[in-house]
C-alpha cells in the first residue's frame, strides 16, 4: 500500500532536519501506530503554525524505551527527536499533516471514544500485526498474577482499539478475552490472554522492545 503525499508540506525546519515521509506501509510504521494509540498525542500549534507530536513514558522506568523509540522514529522519518526525562517530541508540520491527512489521526485531547486512523493494512500481513502488538504491549500492556496464573493485560479506554488489538493477536495465532470495568466512572477495556507459557510464547513472538516487559514476567 503507498500513500498520496501530494498533501504533505514541508516547513523550513523539517527540511533543516532532514525529515521525509513514508511513501508506503511498513512493520516500523505499524509499531509507530500503536505506539501513537498507547502514549502518543498530536496537537496544532498555531501560533508556530505546526503540528507537536510526542510520545509520553514513565521518566522512572521507561528512559532506555523511550531512546529505542526515537531511533524507530529516526528509521520511519529520518530524523532521531531528542529525549528528555522519557519523553519525546518534534515539532513537524510535515509529519503532523501525514499523521492527520494520511492517517487519520485525531487533533488534539483524545476522548476515548475516537474511531481508528488508517491501519487496516495491518491485517494485510503476519508480520505487520506482529509489530502492532509489540507497539501496544510496550506501551499499554502489564504482565501480572491473575487467578493463580500469569496474565497479560492490555487496557484502554478505547473499546475500537483493543478490538483491533485482539484480532491483531488472532492473526498472530493467539487467543485474547476482553473484560469490561468500570474507573472513576469510566468504562475500560481489557484485552487479557492468560497462562505463564502463552505469556511466554507471545513475548518470545512479538518481541517487545520495551525491556520492562520482558523482564516482568521473570518477576512474577
Amino acid at each position: 500500500m503507498e500513500f498520496d503525499l501530494r498533501r504533505i508540506e514541508y516547513s523550513k525546519h523539517d527540511k533543516k532536519r532532514g525529515i521525509t515521509i513514508p511513501n508506503g506501509v511498513s512493520e516500523e510504521l505499524a509499531e509507530e501506530i500503536a505506539v501513537h494509540l498507547g502514549d502518543g498525542y498530536l496537537f496544532y500549534d498555531k501560533k508556530d503554525r505546526s503540528y507537536r507530536y510526542g510520545i509520553g513514558l514513565n521518566p522512572k522506568t521507561e528512559r532506555e524505551y523511550a531512546r529505542r523509540i526515537a531511533k524507530l522514529l529516526r528509521n520511519i522519518y529520518s530524523y532521531e527527536p531528542p529525549v528528555k526525562n522519557a519523553r519525546i517530541e518534534v515539532m513537524s508540520l510535515a509529519i503532523g499533516l501525514f499523521k492527520h491527512r494520511i492517517l487519520k489521526f485525531p487533533v488534539g485531547k483524545r476522548s476515548g471514544n475516537e474511531g481508528l486512523p488508517l491501519m487496516d493494512w495491518i491485517l494485510d500481513r503476519e508480520s505487520y500485526a506482529k509489530s502492532f502488538v509489540r507497539g501496544l504491549i510496550d506501551t499499554e500492556g502489564s504482565i501480572k498474577m491473575i487467578s493463580r496464573t500469569v496474565g497479560i493485560v492490555v487496557k484502554m479506554k478505547n473499546e475500537n482499539i483493543i478490538k483491533f488489538y485482539v484480532t491483531c493477536l488472532q492473526h498472530i495465532g493467539f487467543r485474547s478475552k476482553i473484560y469490561t470495568s468500570i474507573e472513576k466512572g469510566s468504562p475500560i477495556y481489557s484485552a487479557v490472554i492468560l497462562g505463564r507459557d502463552n505469556v511466554h510464547h507471545l513475548l518470545e513472538t512479538v518481541k517487545p522492545r520495551n525491556p520492562n516487559k520482558a523482564l516482568q514476567v521473570f518477576s512474577i
